[in-house]
């Protein structure tokens, strides 16, 4: 009887079960079946329970809510908090349990910024960079070099670096580049956007932040700050936001300056001989690389120009139109017309250049087929940076200047110069100043040349630069104006132990400030063709040049 009973029971209680789960679908819509995972215990002897979270951050523990909210410690940097990215509807939260997604440097799920650093030491330092042995040496305070930075550089590296206390810690920029610049053997790490003209950049294992196609990614002075937390939101972020960084290629420009071009005598004899592309041939990728290239290009192209000879009687000289090739294989994009050579052979030769330059796509500035027009600035905006070139000749010839209704190089009027610096500045441009001054082949700069840039400096350019010397002279850095009196030839026929030395500047803007500029440094082969110097020969002459140059 009682095994009859148990039967009875266990039948009641299917039926019940299959009456509360059975429904039967409606005539007017259609069925909707939904797949589920179903397990059927007979399987599964001993099924393995899932473990549940006793940490309330995890994001599947059991007293945690997803959240669109985020929530970052005061380790962070300022320039990250200020520059991260939230999505529409995402708050901040008290807390970290309280909040969906956190910030934390060096691992994550979603990149959020990506902070780039420079290492940099005084100006006039003769190497050029350092290996990441090097680095960690100095970081530990061991080797030849002592580290410098500020606290929070200090605390961000300090993670993967471990504590030191090698470091010298200040927070003000402006001191901390004054200990640079006063300590022997002391370097400086700081953030990419904080880089002033006053600092040389120094590569790492061979890697520059200068260097526009730098692999961030393999950089050593690399951090990277992810978000963790709940995935939904985190899907959210990373489709909602890029990620940030103070290194942005799009905010960048460079200007590659070089000093006196010729393309007569001797060069053009090299040209006729080993092709008219020949001077580019050992720095065509300086050349090219740059955003903005300059040359200044002393004489004119004139179709009646005698055939190219090695020696020539008499300092007139010109240029066969077919030379410009050379200009736009090697990706000139400004050339400067302060020459006092450019009339040697009549005005109708320079209008006739001018009007191939701008056929070239080539833009101009400094001279102009009258004085309004060689006196007009380029204005040249390039990733959010705006430039204004302005040139002028300051020792003539009077044939070489322009008239009212004659085409030459601007005249050197310093208060009309003065007065259209400022205003360029004041209306958010970067004044970028050249003067044709006097010519004097010696490092050190002849007083007249002093008292032009000391003019400039009043007035507010970014940069000045001397485009009349034969061999390269000395920089110097007045408040924020770069200055150097002349960059030596770039091609020209000069073939003596000074004249052969060339440097030339290139300078990179971000975000609307000059913030570094890299010397590239080259002898002249053959009466026309530069090759970039050797280590031994590069330290020699720039160890002349910042000896004669005013620090």
């Amino acid at each position: 009887m009682k095994r009859f009973f148990i039967f009875g029971i266990v039948i009641l209680s299917i039926i019940l079960t299959a009456c509360q789960n059975y429904a039967v679908p409606s005539d007017s819509t259609p069925e909707v079946v939904k797949q589920e995972t179903i397990i059927n215990p007979t399987s599964v002897p001993n099924p393995t329970p899932i473990s549940t979270p006793t940490n309330p951050n995890h994001p599947l523990s059991p007293t945690r809510e997803a959240k669109n909210t985020y929530w970052f410690d005061d380790s962070i940097p300022v320039n990250v908090q200020t520059a991260l990215c939230f999505p529409e509807g995402v708050s901040t939260a008290n807390s970290k349990s309280q909040a969906g997604a956190w910030l934390s440097l060096g691992s994550g799920s979603v990149l959020a910024y990506r902070s780039v650093y420079a290492l940099a030491g005084r100006f006039d330092l003769l190497v050029d960079g350092v290996t990441m042995g090097e680095l960690e040496s100095a970081w530990q305070g061991q080797g030849e070099w002592n580290l410098a930075m500020s606290h929070e550089t200090y605390q961000a590296f300090k993670g993967d670096w471990s504590a030191t206390n090698s470091i010298l810690i200040v927070d003000d920029l402006e001191e901390l580049v004054n200990q640079v610049w006063n300590t022997e053997g002391m370097l400086i790490i700081l953030p990419f956007d904080d880089l002033i003209p006053r600092l040389k950049v120094l590569n790492v294992d061979g890697m520059s932040v200068l260097d526009k196609k730098l692999n961030t990614k393999k950089y050593p002075l690399t951090l990277n700050y992810y978000w963790q937390g709940d995935p939904p939101l985190l899907n959210l972020m990373n489709a909602a936001c890029e990620p940030g960084t103070n290194r942005d290629l799009a905010m960048m420009t460079d200007v590659l300056m070089s000093g006196v071009s010729a393309l007569t005598r001797g060069t053009a004899a090299k040209m006729v001989e080993e092709g008219v592309t020949y001077p580019a041939r050992d720095i065509l990728n300086w050349l090219k690389a740059a955003d903005i290239t300059h040359i200044s290009h002393e004489v004119s192209f004139f179709i009646d120009c005698p055939d190219p000879l090695p020696i020539r009687a008499g300092g007139r000289f010109c240029a066969q139109p077919e030379f410009l090739e050379l200009f736009i294989h090697a990706g000139v994009d400004v050339v400067e017309l302060t020459g006092n050579h450019l009339n040697d052979w009549g005005t109708d030769a320079l209008i006739d250049s001018i009007s191939m330059y701008q056929e070239a796509g080539i833009k101009l500035f400094g001279g102009g087929i009258n004085a309004e027009t060689a006196r007009q600035p380029l204005l040249v905006e390039h990733n959010g940076n705006q430039l204004a070139f302005l040139g002028c000749n300051a020792t003539g010839p009077d044939s070489d200047w322009a008239k009212e209704s004659l085409p030459g190089s601007a005249y050197c009027d310093l208060d009309w110069l003065s007065a259209e610096v400022s205003r360029l500045k004041n209306d958010g441009y970067l004044p970028i100043v050249t003067f044709q001054a006097f010519e004097i082949c010696d490092y050190a700069p002849h007083s007249s040349q002093r008292v032009l840039a000391d003019q400039m400096v009043r007035a507010g350019a970014v940069i000045v630069s001397g485009s009349q010397a034969h061999c390269p002279q000395a920089y110097r850095i007045e408040g924020e104006t770069f200055i150097h009196y002349g960059l030596g030839n770039l091609w020209f026929d000069q073939m003596d132990w000074l004249s052969r030395q060339e440097t030339l500047d290139r300078h990179v803007f971000y975000n609307g400030r000059h913030i570094s500029t890299e010397i590239f440094t080259a002898i002249l082969e053959d009466s026309a063709r530069p090759r970039p110097m050797t280590a031994d020969e590069r330290r020699f002459i720039l160890e002349m040049i910042f000896n004669a140059s005013q620090w």
